[in-house]
């Protein structure tokens, strides 16, 4: 991922997250993300340890397609 903007855990212009594909993916929020989609991605290390340990994105309801509102709150939340 390009990251245009870290809420929390993390650093860098970039970061490589496992995430499912879109088609493969039922239960994030507006699935029909593509390459170049703006994403909110939230997530854990897959198998512990720090943040970005081989991170996996949460797909269960908590990433999803950005919107304003959504990453507003995000930021409240973590600041």
């Amino acid at each position: 991922f390009e990251v245009r903007e870290w809420f929390h855990g993390g650093e860098g212009a970039e970061v490589t997250v496992l995430m499912m594909a879109p088609g493969q993916v039922t239960l994030l929020e507006n699935a029909g993300y593509a390459i170049d989609s703006r994403l909110l991605v939230s997530g854990e290390p897959r198998w512990g340890g720090e943040p970005l340990d081989d991170p996996i994105a949460w797909t269960c309801g908590f990433s999803r397609t950005h919107d304003g509102a959504t990453a507003d709150a995000w930021r409240t939340a973590f600041s």
